[in-house]
């Protein structure tokens, strides 16, 4: 199984990767409703030199701490 290496941000810009950490999440004020957040991503053109291309997918795993 071929992987694709990616980093998922908080911001247009892409400065603050987001991690699984405290410190590198994204701190979003609940409504009482759906609440939406945009994250954007970026694949790492270094990272994967020796990647093949292709059809590649993923799943992200959000934990809420209230």
């Amino acid at each position: 199984t071929n992987r694709l290496k990616y980093h998922l941000y908080g911001d247009t810009d892409r400065n603050g990767v987001f991690g699984n950490t405290e410190a590198t999440g994204q701190n979003v004020t609940g409504t009482g409703s759906a609440v939406t957040t945009t994250v954007y991503g970026r694949i790492d053109n270094i990272e994967n030199t020796t990647t093949p291309p292709g059809t590649y997918s993923d799943s992200v795993l959000v934990t809420l701490t209230y």
